[in-house]
């Protein structure tokens, strides 16, 4: 995975962790392995993760965000 701008995403999914190169690509991600989460049960966490130089740090995507992307298509 080559890392542009020193933004990555790291989504988090019950049974596995992917790593991708962008918000569209974490959206995409999320979404081939919806049919495997529980949205009772499962926690389910896309994290942004920016880097500059030794300094680190990484939010979680508003859920807001991500519901819109997905109505988007």
């Amino acid at each position: 995975m080559i890392v542009n701008n020193e933004t990555f995403y790291v989504v988090q999914t019950p049974a596995n962790d992917y790593v991708v190169g962008s918000e569209d690509a974490a959206i995409d991600e999320l979404k081939n392995h919806s049919d495997d989460i529980n949205p009772e049960t499962d926690d389910v966490t896309v994290a942004q993760v920016n880097y500059s130089g030794s300094d680190w740090e990484i939010k979680e995507l508003p859920w807001q965000t991500i519901a819109l992307q997905l109505l988007q298509g």
